[in-house]
């Protein structure tokens, strides 16, 4: 799955890379390492607000969701998506169609086991310093005091060969997104055929992963999280 991310890129960087700007300039911070389970805010740019870098609460919430406390539970159970099922999710099914968008990062963290115990790496792509993961999103309204909550969704697809030998316990991966592919994920005018056609064929060749500190939750958002970590067991 995808539950830890590095966007470290200020925020300059970002808007020159996506061509947009800040909704919000002053709420945002890199980060080095961040966790769903902390409902972190992200920098996320909607498919239909293409020139707005907007700040997206982690763990979806659909808008269908009637009281704040069933809000609690599901964005819980929603920081990703399957695509192999995403149109059948209650969830998921009438996101899918129009209301994609990408996540920028520098990289994601997944867990390699070997033997007995799991050691965290660093997966990053070679060709670019920033790139994209695929999502869905959407807005919830809160009953109790009427606030507007944005929230997303990362879609996973099934490990290829790469990431098959890191994260080997689910082999599973986010999906994605160079700069060459960001506007084929963005394109609405894809049928549902289309889109899955294009999800299914998207490669990503140009991965590369190291191992990294076993205390990257206790290090959390320190730079020392992104070091190179060397075990005597991983060669």
């Amino acid at each position: 799955m995808c539950y830890f991310v590095s966007v470290i890129k200020s925020r300059i960087e970002l808007e020159k890379r996506f061509n947009s700007k800040f909704s919000e300039p002053d709420k945002y911070s890199p980060l080095y390492f961040t966790s769903a389970f902390e409902l972190p805010k992200l920098p996320f740019i909607r498919g239909d607000s293409a020139g707005s870098i907007e700040l997206f609460n982690w763990g979806l919430i659909p808008r269908w969701v009637k009281d704040i406390d069933f809000a609690k539970k599901i964005r819980y159970k929603t920081f990703n998506a399957r695509f192999e099922t995403i149109f059948e999710k209650p969830s998921f099914k009438h996101l899918i169609r129009d209301k994609r968008g990408i996540l920028p990062v520098s990289g994601f963290f997944e867990w390699k086991k070997i033997k007995d115990e799991k050691y965290p790496y660093f997966i990053k792509l070679n060709s670019e310093e920033i790139f994209s993961l695929g999502g869905i999103w959407d807005f919830w309204k809160n009953p109790d005091n009427g606030d507007i909550i944005k929230t997303f969704s990362i879609i996973t697809l099934p490990a290829n060969g790469f990431m098959r030998k890191i994260h080997t316990t689910q082999n599973r991966m986010p999906l994605i997104l160079s700069g060459g592919t960001e506007k084929d994920w963005l394109d609405f005018s894809l049928t549902k055929k289309q889109l899955k056609d294009f999800v299914t064929g998207n490669k990503v060749e140009s991965l590369s992963a190291y191992p990294v500190d076993k205390r990257i939750r206790k290090l959390g958002n320190r730079k020392e999280v992104l070091y190179r970590f060397e075990y005597d067991n991983i060669r």
